[in-house]
Order: structure tokens, then sequence, then C-alpha cells
């Protein structure tokens, strides 16, 4: 299908994962790609749906999101798919439960959905779809589609994930025995970090072999993705950022050693564990005096160059219009192959 002036029309599927860390960059991400002239339609759970309207975040239809989008005549459509669970059910009090049906239940239910809009006028002809999830470069060699990775977090912990089987194989993690302690120093593209800093999940023993199960295989997937696109800016993590694009194409809560180490924009209060009055009291004094300064300056520094990348001439700005480019070509050369 084509619009008014002959130019063909890309409907992209954007599949969310359902939790409001990666549901707000997601939404964000999908209404800039509709204002360069691509159809969305933005999909996420109906139980995540019905927490947000409890919440009050959301009309009960689910378009206050994309309101001002639509407003501007952004053709952003919504969809609800089940993740194989009871919308009652209480996914809080039962993690597991709940990882087992985001990671397995839930794609039969994208599958039937991709199957309807397939036959939609425009079909989709692009998948959009969380990181974290096991099944996207699967479905998308399954119907044709080209499929972009989204990473809602840094470059760092993408990384970090991305390379887990060095932490496994340098026994920094998974260990049947002893787990090392000392620095990690082998990941490309991450300068030198401690085990502490990794994320929390890595200290859990019980959490292990479904880390290394679920997480595991939904980085196996990305590695079938044509474009991984990461919600960071470039200046702030140019050197993992760089490692990656030797991958595929990357275009640019992050955790304590990015924030203390790296940007110099927090202060730690201790490891794991506990940490005592005193010590945050400690802490707080030297935040107060000479330590506060120098955290305020990288402050300053920081915030100039995000406020520097997302101008129009900046660099958020520039690998934006370069995904869209590439992508665009990337579809374009596909059907002169059909």
């Amino acid at each position: 299908m084509s619009g008014s002036e002959g130019i063909p029309m890309h409907h992209s599927l954007f599949v969310a994962a359902p939790f409001q860390g990666h549901f707000t960059p997601s939404a964000n991400f999908a209404v800039k790609l509709a204002a360069r002239g691509f159809i969305i339609t933005f999909v996420t759970t109906e139980a995540f749906h019905h927490q947000r309207t409890a919440s009050g975040a959301v009309s009960v239809d689910g378009h206050e999101v994309f309101a001002n989008a639509r407003s501007m005549g952004m053709d952003i459509r919504y969809e609800l798919v089940s993740d194989g669970l009871p919308v009652s059910f209480d996914r809080d009090m039962h993690r597991d439960q709940f990882s087992d049906a985001f990671y397995h239940l839930l794609p039969a239910h994208v599958e039937e959905l991709m199957r309807k809009l397939l036959l939609a006028e425009p079909p989709i002809d692009v998948l959009i779809s969380d990181t974290f999830a096991v099944w996207p470069s699967t479905l998308a060699k399954k119907f044709g589609l080209p499929y972009v990775s989204f990473w809602t977090e840094s470059a760092l912990i993408f990384a970090i994930y991305y390379h887990m089987n060095l932490l496994v194989e340098n026994g920094h993690f998974g260990s049947p025995t002893e787990t090392r302690k000392d620095t990690i120093t082998y990941i490309p593209g991450v300068p030198s970090i401690e085990p502490t800093d990794l994320v929390s999940f890595f200290h859990s023993p019980e959490a292990s072999w479904r880390v290394l199960r679920n997480v595991g295989k939904a980085f196996e997937e990305v590695k079938g993705a044509d474009f991984v696109l990461c919600n960071t800016v470039q200046e702030l993590e140019a050197e993992v950022i760089r490692a990656l694009q030797q991958e595929w194409p990357f275009y640019a809560p992050t955790n304590r050693k990015m924030v203390v180490e790296d940007l110099r924009t927090g202060i730690d209060v201790g490891s794991i564990g506990e940490v005592s009055r005193a010590e945050v009291s400690r802490r707080i004094d030297s935040l107060m005096g000479g330590v506060g300064d120098a955290l305020r300056k990288e402050m300053e520094e920081a915030r100039r160059a995000v406020k520097s990348a997302v101008t129009p001439t900046g660099s958020s700005s520039k690998n934006m219009e370069q995904f869209t480019a590439d992508l665009l070509k990337h579809l374009s050369e596909k059907k002169r192959v059909q």
C-alpha cells in the first residue's frame, strides 16, 4: 500500500514488555517512529493494561498514552494480548509463574495477532520487540519480517547480558562451586567492573538457572536482529556502543557502576547487603563536602551531554534519522528481492 504521494506505507508491530520501566521508553520510541511516517500497532498485555487502567494512568480504551500523537495525525494503533494467565492472577506474588508465562506462553498470542495483522491494510512489514523477549527473531523469520530489537536500558547493561557466557566461563556467575569475587575486565567495550555492580539477580543463587535459561535465550534471539536500538546517549557510552556496533547495526534505570564510576553522577552508599546508619550518614556528609562539589560538576557535564544529544543536530537525533533511513533501505531491498 502507498500513501497519497505514492510513497510506500510501512506498518510496524511494536511489542512492549509489560513493565513500566520498559513500556514508557517503548511508547516514546513508537511515537518517534510514527512521526517519521510509519504506521504503528503498539502491543502490550491485557494484565499490564488493566494494571495501568486501575492506577489511573490510562483510559479504559487505552488511547490516552498516544492521544497527543493521534491528534497530530500519527497512525498509532493499540492492541492487547494475553500473557497466558488470567488478568486477575497475582503476578507480584507469583513471579516465577509470571516469568514462565511471559517467556513461554505470551509468544503464541503474539503470533496469533501477527497472523491477523499480516492480513491488515497495509499488512505489517516490520517487527519491533523488547530485547527481553525470547521469540522475536524466530517469529520474524517465520513470517519473513525484519526484526528490530529495542533495548530500554543502558548499553553497558546490554553488553553484560550479551556476554553473559563470558561471566560463566570465567567463574563470575553460575559457578557450581565458588563464584569469583575479583574485578571483571574481559567484557568488550566495558571498563573494569566489580561483581557487586552486576544486575541484582546475578547475586541470587536460586535465580541462576532461570537467568541462564530465559535471559540467555533472549540474547540468543537478539543475535538474529537486523537492527538493535538502545535507549541511551552515545556520548555517555561511546566505548561500549562502538564495541556493540561490531556485532550489528546498533544505534544509540542504569546501575550503580555507571552512575557512580563512569558518569560520576551518583554516590555509592555500599555494596550488596544492609548499610548501617553511620555509613549512610558518612556518605551524606561527603556528598555535602568536596565529593559533592565534584559530583555536581560531573552531573552538569552529563546534563549538557544529554541536552546536546537530543537537539535536532545532536547524536540521538542523528542516530534516529540514520536508523530510519537504514530500515527503509532494508525494506526497499527486501521488497525488490521478493
